[in-house]
């Protein structure tokens, strides 16, 4: 995911879910030409794994990332924050909150 001049900080645990993750939910290599992507704007070529019981993404229940509203969201940071936590979906709002509460 590139973007210029914005940085994420991740924990290890949280950089190697990340990878893991974007490896097999990503379909951006295969549109890779010559060292640039062949991709209009606005073309998501990613899945969007659901959050599991443990509060972190679960690659197995994905959904593709075309299919979401953008709405309001930040598709450069969503990407890091779904590929370790999971998809926001309203109905685990509270998950959420744990996670914020400890990020503080």
């Amino acid at each position: 995911v590139v973007k210029h001049h914005q940085w994420v900080v991740l924990s290890r645990r949280d950089a190697e879910i990340f990878v893991r993750n974007w490896g097999q939910l990503s379909q951006y290599g295969s549109f890779a030409q010559d060292g640039s992507y062949a991709l209009e704007a606005g073309e998501y070529k990613w899945s969007a794994p659901r959050m599991g019981r443990d509060g972190l993404a679960n690659a197995s229940d994905a959904i593709a990332r075309r299919d979401i509203g953008t709405g309001s969201r930040c598709v450069e940071e969503e990407a890091f924050s779904t590929m370790v936590f999971g998809l926001y979906e309203p109905a685990k709002k509270h998950r959420w909150k744990e996670l914020l509460a400890v990020a503080r």
